[in-house]
């Protein structure tokens, strides 16, 4: 592998406020509405340095999403997930790249539960994990 991979993490379905600013803004005196979505793709990249190895770049969610998030946040940003394509083994796997087990580092964009979750696949390893913010604390 010496190209980089985009991995497929799920959707989330979050308001448009999220991405469009001004999206789903009360007009004064509207009565309420609906409020739009907007699918958002959650990725991990995976790159390959010739001297570390198989480097991942966020993790994307837990799997179990049902028992780690809240039941308020599922409501409002339901997830598309399939554990064959989104799950990270799954994904790893689909590069050809190599498994799970070859990830030598981590690096995290920030703690998000989305960019941060499938931590749960490093526990243990002996993988480096990197993240600025582990720095600020």
């Amino acid at each position: 592998m010496t190209q980089p991979s985009a991995l497929p993490a799920g959707i989330l379905d979050i308001d448009a406020s999220y991405v469009l600013s001004g999206a789903n803004v009360p007009l004064h005196g509207a009565e309420p509405q609906t409020h739009e979505t907007r699918p958002c793709l959650m990725i991990a990249g995976l790159l390959y340095h010739p001297d570390v190895g198989l480097i991942l770049f966020d993790t994307g969610s837990r799997e179990d999403v049902i028992k780690s998030w809240d039941k308020e946040f599922l409501e409002c940003a339901p997830r598309a997930w399939d554990k064959d394509i989104h799950s990270l083994p799954a994904a790893i796997k689909a590069t050809g790249a190599g498994e799970i087990g070859d990830v030598k580092a981590v690096i995290l964009s920030h703690l998000h539960l989305d960019h941060a979750g499938g931590l749960e696949h490093f526990f243990g390893t002996g993988s480096y994990i990197a993240s600025s913010i582990a720095k600020a604390s």
